[in-house]
C-alpha cells in the first residue's frame, strides 16, 4: 500500500498458472482506470492511465503471452499495435551537434522525449522479436496535439478519415486470417 505499481488487465486464460483473467472486470471499469491521465483526470479506483507505465503496450502484451503460453514459439504470435497518432518530435539543438546541454536545455524537451522514447524502443523491439507478426498503425499528427485540446477534434477527425489503411488491411489479411 503507498507504493506505485503497474497493473497489466487481461482476458487471457490461466493456462499455466501464472495470472488469473480479469474476467469480473468491466470493460468500463477497465476503461476508466487505463484512461485516468495525470493532471486531467483524477485516479480511478487507485488507477492512472496505462501510459504512465507503457505508453505502447505491445512489449507487455508480448511477454504476458509468452509467461501464459510458454511453449508458443514467437513465430505464431501476432501483435496488432493501434497507436492515437504520433508527430515526429525534435529538439533544436541550435546548428550544435555536440550540445552540451544541461537541466534548463533538457527541461522543456524531456517529457516527450521520454515519452516518445519509451514509445520508439517498443516498437524498435517488438518488431525484431516478432518481424512480420507485428504492424503498428500510429498516424503522424500535423502538428504535436495536447491530449486535452477539444479545439482539434475536426483536425483529428480528418486525419483519421485520411489514414491509409492498406498496410494494416494486407497485415490483417495474411497474418490473422485462418
Amino acid at each position: 500500500v503507498g507504493r506505485w505499481q503497474p497493473a497489466v488487465f487481461s482476458n487471457i486464460p490461466k493456462e499455466s498458472g501464472k495470472v488469473p483473467p480479469d474476467n469480473d472486470l468491466h470493460c468500463v471499469e477497465a476503461a476508466m482506470r487505463t484512461s485516468a491521465a495525470p493532471t486531467l483526470f483524477p485516479l480511478h479506483d487507485g488507477y492512472t492511465d496505462g501510459a504512465v507505465f507503457a505508453n505502447n503496450p505491445s512489449l507487455v502484451a508480448v511477454a504476458k503471452v509468452k509467461a501464459h503460453f510458454p511453449r508458443w514459439k514467437l513465430a505464431h504470435v501476432r501483435v496488432l499495435s493501434l497507436g492515437t497518432g504520433s508527430f515526429p518530435y525534435n529538439a533544436d539543438l541550435q546548428g550544435d551537434e555536440n550540445a552540451d546541454w544541461g537541466i534548463r536545455q533538457w527541461g522543456p524537451h524531456l517529457l516527450d522525449i521520454l515519452t516518445d522514447g519509451s514509445s520508439v524502443n517498443v516498437d524498435m523491439n517488438v518488431r525484431l522479436l516478432l518481424d512480420q507478426g507485428y504492424h503498428r498503425l500510429d498516424p503522424q499528427l500535423p502538428w504535436r496535439i495536447s491530449i486535452d485540446n477539444t479545439e482539434a477534434l475536426d483536425e483529428l477527425l480528418q486525419v483519421a478519415a485520411d489514414v491509409d489503411l492498406q498496410s494494416t488491411l494486407d497485415f490483417l489479411e495474411t497474418k490473422w486470417s485462418s
